[in-house]
């Protein structure tokens, strides 16, 4: 028989509003410098949104206001301010539960794949 356990190493938890702040001000600040970009692909398939970007080595971003529980998984070298002055510090291939109520900033040390999925009632993209 197969016995199935998960061991959970790091997850991103919901932020509080000061850290949220934060994140905001970084923003309005990283809004001035030159824009890179961010190539995004997202699918709908069983129910299930899944959304994933690619970020260049040496990227710097700030996410949305994710105001629901996701999975998040992270191929690749990136830092992630998650509202603590120590970044939550990922290489290789991480599987992370993500807690509703986040907005985070991710450096990517190498380029790097970020896919967020979540479930969904919703039929279409548009």
């Amino acid at each position: 028989m197969n016995n199935l356990s998960v061991v959970e190493t790091s997850s991103i938890p919901a932020m509080s509003n000061t850290a949220i702040d934060k994140v905001n001000r970084f923003h309005d600040e990283l809004i001035k410098r030159p824009q890179g970009t961010v190539h995004t692909n997202h699918i709908l398939h069983g129910g299930t949104y899944v959304r994933t970007i690619w970020m260049a080595a040496g990227f710097v971003m700030t996410s949305a206001l994710i105001k629901i529980p996701t999975t998040l998984i992270v191929q690749g070298d990136v830092a992630i301010f998650v509202g603590e002055d120590i970044p939550l510090e990922l290489s290789g291939y991480n599987v992370l539960p993500a807690s509703a109520g986040r907005k985070v900033v991710i450096v990517s040390r190498s380029d790097a794949y970020l896919t967020m999925l979540f479930p969904t009632d919703v039929g279409t993209l548009a």
